[in-house]
């Protein structure tokens, strides 16, 4: 049996890279940071069939924290390995923290969103423990699946939950919406094998 070593920390994660990057110093050690930190988590975890791996991938934002996270990708654009990766991994923090909320309006959303409810796969039970379970399949689905498949997932996962909030809700439907078409244009890119293409000419400013 060959053992696999775990990669060490990456460099670009350390607080004093970090600083500078979230400081605005060196702009073109952000967009590589940004985008090699997403390659390298995609491909390590692409490359595994341990079962250890890819809980820790999933650990990620408990045991980086958010604004780790936040100060690597969340600057990139849409369009990219490392924008889509930010959106999926803030809305499955999300849904890890208001579970009931989300459970509630995902029951509301059903009639009305049918259709993306069955792209979500969220099983018979609508409690906040199948929607945390559903979110945390879609994201290891970026590791052990399909990408484009993940990224539709959490789209029609999302569309259910805002059809479920309607107008009056407190929740930031217009955003919501927007991740939602984030993800959905990242899942076409993939198909056709244009997201990483599309890294390369962002890189110019492009969207």
């Amino acid at each position: 049996m060959t053992h696999r070593t775990p990669p060490r920390r990456p460099a670009m994660w350390e607080p004093a890279y970090l600083q500078r990057v979230a400081g605005g110093v060196d702009p073109e050690a952000a967009f590589e940071a940004a985008h090699e930190s997403a390659r390298i988590l995609v491909s390590y975890g692409r490359s595994s069939d341990d079962s250890g791996v890819h809980a820790r991938l999933l650990r990620l934002v408990k045991d980086e924290g958010i604004e780790v996270l936040a100060t690597l990708w969340s600057r990139a654009v849409p369009a990219s390995l490392p924008g889509v990766l930010w959106r999926l991994y803030a809305l499955h923090e999300w849904i890890v923290r208001s579970g009931d909320e989300v459970a509630r309006y995902y029951n509301a959303g059903l009639e009305s969103a049918d259709a993306a409810h069955v792209v979500a796969g969220v099983p018979p039970l609508h409690g906040p423990d199948e929607v945390r379970a559903t979110i945390d399949k879609i994201l290891k689905g970026v590791y052990d699946g399909e990408l484009d498949i993940a990224f539709d997932r959490a789209a029609a996962l999302i569309s259910v939950v805002v059809a479920g909030a309607g107008e009056g809700s407190e929740l930031k439907t217009d955003a919501l919406k927007t991740t939602a078409d984030d993800l959905r244009k990242a899942a076409g890119l993939e198909r056709g094998g244009m997201l990483r293409q599309a890294d390369a000419y962002n890189s110019d400013g492009g969207r």
